[in-house]
């Protein structure tokens, strides 16, 4: 899997770089146990939740399924 670097990433996202971190550390545990996983995402409304999780999925190569509900 190929992380980008923070430097790397495209703007748009103040101060997320930490939750985009942990995002692909979880996705390479799930993985590496080659099981899946699920992440809960919470926080005020306003706070750049989705645009959090659009752009994590943005950067996930195109073999990667996701599952998105709210």
């Amino acid at each position: 899997m190929t992380t980008l670097k923070t430097d790397e990433r495209s703007t748009g996202l103040f101060e997320r770089e930490r939750e985009l971190d942990a995002l692909v550390a979880r996705l390479v545990e799930v993985r590496e146990r080659r099981r899946g996983g699920l992440v809960l995402v919470g926080g005020e409304a306003g706070a750049g939740k989705t645009a959090l999780l659009r752009r994590f999925c943005d950067e996930q190569p195109g073999s990667i399924r996701v599952l998105w509900g709210s």
